[in-house]
């Protein structure tokens, strides 16, 4: 229901509203985390791919562990 003029303009926070806007901030910031870290794992595999490819040795398999570790 959209209220129009005057009430409409009142800031009603319901506690359900206050629940539902902490749950995805909560979420926002997991999904911050995730984010940096994929983006860092493709940072470290560029870096690692251009290394060997410098050094002669071609394309390598790469990957990365849950604990970050490139393996």
């Amino acid at each position: 229901m959209v209220i129009y003029g005057p009430e409409g303009l009142k800031h009603k926070k319901s506690t359900e509203n206050v629940q539902l806007i902490k749950k995805l901030e909560r979420e926002n910031e997991q999904l911050k985390i995730l984010l940096a870290e994929k983006e860092l794992e493709s940072k470290l595999k560029d870096e690692l791919i251009k290394k060997s490819i410098q050094n002669g040795k071609g394309l390598v398999s790469i990957g990365v562990s849950g604990s970050g570790d490139v393996v």
